[in-house]
């Protein structure tokens, strides 16, 4: 039975050539994390550990996200547009007299009556803006 023998210098060297070809052909096959020639595409992957500073944006679900150096974790997603709730009325000018002669219960009734239509239209506003949406209950 013939022995092992030791392989020749320059079998290692064509092997180290082969070996360092491959690995240039795997490098340069691999899809880059982003791409830019029409906008970021990032691919989906899972949220990568927090780092030591500054961020991770990355894409999971569909959804880019943003992770931060303080641990924060957020979907930079926008919010949907919201729709418009039902018009508003102006306020009405006040009736009442800014500075009256005499205080008397007309001119009490006068402040009352604008602080009742003043009232009217924030409820109304308020009730639109719910509606929309864009404040909660």
């Amino acid at each position: 039975m013939p022995l092992p023998q030791p392989e020749d210098v320059m079998d290692r060297i064509r092997a180290l050539e082969q070996a360092v070809r491959e690995l240039r052909s795997s490098v340069t096959n691999q899809g880059g994390f982003t791409e830019a020639s029409q906008g970021w595409k990032i691919p989906n992957q899972t949220l990568p550990s927090t780092p030591d500073s500054g961020g991770h944006l990355t894409a999971n679900g569909d959804e880019p996200m943003w992770s931060g150096a303080d641990g924060s974790v957020y979907s930079l997603k926008p919010s949907p547009p919201f729709t418009p709730g039902a018009a508003v009325a102006s306020p009405p000018v006040f009736t009442s007299p800014s500075s009256p002669p005499e205080v008397t219960v007309s001119v009490y009734q006068d402040l009352r009556n604008d602080a009742q239509l003043a009232r009217g239209v924030l409820v109304t506003l308020l009730q639109s803006l719910r509606a929309a949406n864009i404040i909660n209950s």
